[in-house]
């Protein structure tokens, strides 16, 4: 059913356009109800955004420091003369055990910590509770990870680099001096054949060299920037663990396998001149009628719809307020409305690809 036709219009409400509201009111009333005992029994705490984004930092600068390449100049700074590169188990330990005691120091307002921004002592999870724990771990484990991956691509970048110009310049002293001997067939001057050395020396370290060690820290960068992201994903699956009181691994799983579920869109009403259909039978992001309602929040959508845009937007499509897919609820009485209103019109359910008239009983097949 295409969306340029009007489906509202000041007449007069109708049966249908009663029972449709009486449905709707119902789930609504449902959700206020639902949704005033939650406001009232629970309160989500949460870490503080501002530490766990710090974190992530010092986590992947830390692991770049000691890297095979950095370790010479800690060797020469401690004096020692071996210095073997900490494993990924002694750097996350050692991170662990740095970010539970920020977190403790946080909690109780000691002085060292306190140019730290915090929220109030209220809203903060307590250090030692097994939910920081868990976000913790996870903290820590993505840290060091993005901080070895970036490191170890970062180095691959700078030997690719240096092999290049390696080669570039070997190419370019064998034309200086060798070419330019041939065709003059005499000796430069000293001083001109060192000055000629000085300045490809001069290029070798300013294109090999310094920009290598550019490149070799810009997939750092990258990773850094990723730092608020990772740390705003650890504040939401804290809160929605608390909220389905289940353990952050399992809502994490649980969100990767909704993000690569796909519900079938194929199926809508054919169009029918001349019938009104009633406001709530009508999705308000779709503006067709309902194929296979759901509920969220006490407000009726097409499944499909609401499906794609809280997968896209992590929002209620009408209210300003986090939603994730399982909120989503089957709207059974709605659904049988529709059910009773297409008969009652002789509405035919078809095919978006090619149009062609299926039966009704197919939606119950389509996977929830």
């Amino acid at each position: 059913m295409t969306e340029n036709i009007s489906y509202y219009g000041d007449e007069e409400s109708s049966q249908w356009d009663d029972r449709a509201q009486n449905v709707t009111a119902v789930y609504r009333e449902k959700y206020q109800q639902e949704n005033l005992t939650k406001k009232v029994t629970q309160i989500y705490k949460k870490s503080n955004e501002v530490v766990e984004i710090a974190f992530q930092t010092a986590a992947q600068l830390v692991v770049m420091i000691l890297t095979p390449e950095i370790t010479p100049m800690l060797k020469y700074l401690l004096g020692k003369t071996s210095m073997p590169v900490p494993s990924f188990l002694n750097i996350y330990v050692a991170a662990f055990t740095s970010k539970m005691l920020v977190d403790v120091g946080i909690w109780f307002n000691f002085k060292l910590l306190s140019w730290m921004p915090r929220p109030d002592r209220s809203e903060l999870i307590q250090p030692w509770n097994p939910l920081n724990l868990e976000i913790n771990g996870f903290s820590t484990l993505v840290g060091i990870g993005l901080g070895f991956l970036s490191t170890s691509l970062g180095r691959s970048i700078e030997n690719t680099h240096y092999t290049i110009m390696n080669k570039f310049f070997d190419k370019l002293i064998h034309l200086v001096f060798v070419k330019m001997l041939r065709s003059r067939e005499t000796e430069l001057p000293s001083i001109a054949a060192k000055s000629i050395q000085g300045l490809i020396t001069l290029q070798r370290f300013v294109y090999r060299n310094m920009l290598g060690t550019i490149l070799k820290h810009i997939p750092l960068c990258g990773t850094v920037v990723c730092a608020p992201l990772v740390a705003e994903n650890l504040m939401c699956l804290g809160q929605e663990a608390q909220r389905k009181n289940k353990m952050i691994a399992s809502c994490a799983v649980s969100r990767l396998y909704l993000q690569f579920k796909r519900i079938p869109d194929c199926f809508e009403w054919k169009e029918v001149p001349g019938i009104i259909i009633p406001r709530d039978m009508i999705c308000p992001i779709t503006h067709l009628l309902f194929v296979d309602p759901v509920e969220i929040s006490g407000m009726i959508f097409e499944r499909s719809a609401a499906w794609i845009w809280i997968t896209k937007t992590k929002k209620h499509p009408m209210l300003d307020e986090p939603c994730d897919l399982e909120n989503i609820r089957d709207a059974p009485e709605m659904k049988k409305l529709i059910k009773e209103f297409t008969l009652a019109h002789n509405i035919q359910l078809i095919t978006k690809n090619t149009g062609s008239t299926v039966d009704v009983g197919v939606l119950n097949k389509i996977p929830q």
